[in-house]
């Protein structure tokens, strides 16, 4: 599966590059990440996820067709999750960690000399699951694939650097949680906003 995604990020790479101007860059920030549970049937207390501090950090290309539109791919190690609790009485939690190889493919408007309008889905094989310094491989069952949607905007600080604000929705459920005598079952998607500092290794 991670073959899977690092063939598909090349292919990107390698047709864009055909078609279009290819610049080279790197990126990484924190982003501030959740778990949302949707469902008519209440699991947890309303305070059982809350958001955390996570990161990410990767390879990027921008595949320029003209000054004001171009194609963004990614390919980036995603750490998202929440904050848990894991004893109510003394309000105590840990960071549930849900770390992803991902793959953005990202689409950039520009709507002035510094700033770009962004949206796109995003690809992500989850390679890790833990609480703390626990593995909850064998304790919950996490899909390996999810796919994300993607908005935000990026803002030129110079011909190199950027920052890049983006907010990312799961589209689909990576976990379900069996209820007992409950007729259905409880959708859990990925929800974060990162802040990323970017450099473009080529420029014009």
């Amino acid at each position: 599966m991670k073959k899977m995604i690092l063939l598909s990020g090349l292919f990107w790479f390698c047709t864009l590059a055909t078609y279009a101007q290819l610049y080279l860059g790197v990126k990484g920030g924190p982003n501030l990440s959740n778990l949302l549970i949707g469902s008519d049937q209440q699991v947890f207390a309303n305070d059982f996820y809350q958001y955390k501090v996570g990161y990410q950090v990767g390879i990027i290309a921008q595949a320029r067709f003209s000054e004001g539109f171009y194609i963004q791919p990614e390919l980036l190690w995603v750490v998202k999750g929440s904050s848990v609790l894991t004893n109510a009485a003394i309000n105590e939690r840990e960071n549930f960690n849900l770390s992803y190889i991902s793959l953005p493919l990202i689409a950039v408007f520009r709507v002035g000399e510094s700033l770009g309008i962004t949206f796109g889905p995003e690809l992500a094989y989850l390679a890790s699951s833990r609480i703390g310094d626990q593995n909850l491989g064998n304790l919950l069952t996490f899909k390996d694939f999810d796919l994300s949607l993607d908005a935000g905007a990026l803002l030129d600080l110079s011909n190199a650097l950027f920052i890049d604000v983006r907010f990312s929705f799961g589209v689909f459920n990576i976990e379900r949680f069996g209820l007992a005598g409950a007729s259905g079952s409880t959708a859990t998607r990925n929800a974060s906003m990162q802040v990323s500092l970017g450099y473009m290794l080529s420029q014009d």
